[in-house]
C-alpha cells in the first residue's frame, strides 16, 4: 500500500468513525455493527501508525476508543491461568496441529475470549471499540468465531 493510499484510507476511516450516523448506529436493526479493516501483513507497521493517528484524532474530538488486542488478551489469559510458561516450553516439540488444538481449547471464543472481552469493555465508557491483534492469533483463534460470540457480549 502506498503512503497516498494509506492516507486516503485513514481519512475515510476517520470520517466514518467520527460521523453521527456511525456513532448513533443509525439504520441498523438492533444488531451490533462490525466493520472489518483488512490489510496485507507487510503493511502492519504502517497500519499501526495509522490506527494510532485515528485514535488520537477521535480522542481530540471527544470520541473515546477502547482497544482490545486479541494477542495481548490471549497471553494475559494464559498467564493468569498459569499455563503460559508450559506452553512456551511445549511448543517447539509439539506437533503443530496438536498444539493448535490445545490453544483453541484454552482460548475458546465462547467460553474464554468473549467473557474476557466483556470484562475489558466493562472497565469504563467508550464510544468505539477497536478489536486488534487478529492476525497475530491466527490460526489459533478465528476472527469469525470471536465476532459471532461478541454479538451477545457487546
Amino acid at each position: 500500500m502506498t503512503p497516498i493510499e494509506l492516507s486516503k484510507q485513514e481519512e475515510h476511516l476517520f470520517e466514518v468513525l467520527s460521523g453521527k450516523r456511525f456513532l448513533q448506529m443509525e439504520g441498523l436493526s438492533n444488531e451490533v455493527p462490525f466493520f472489518i479493516y483488512h490489510y496485507a501483513p507487510e503493511d502492519a507497521l504502517a497500519i499501526a501508525g495509522s490506527k494510532k493517528r485515528i485514535k488520537n484524532r477521535l480522542a481530540n474530538g471527544g470520541i473515546d476508543v477502547r482497544e482490545v488486542n486479541l494477542y495481548d488478551l490471549s497471553v494475559e489469559m494464559l498467564k493468569e491461568r498459569g499455563v503460559w510458561d508450559r506452553l512456551i516450553a511445549l511448543e517447539p516439540e509439539q506437533d503443530k496441529a496438536d498444539f493448535r488444538e490445545l490453544l483453541q481449547g484454552m482460548l475458546d471464543p465462547q467460553l474464554h475470549l468473549a467473557p474476557a472481552i466483556r470484562a475489558k469493555l466493562a472497565e469504563g465508557d467508550f464510544d468505539v471499540l477497536f478489536l486488534t491483534g487478529i492476525g497475530e492469533v491466527f490460526p489459533y483463534i478465528r476472527s469469525h468465531n470471536v465476532l459471532n460470540n461478541l454479538q451477545s457480549v457487546v
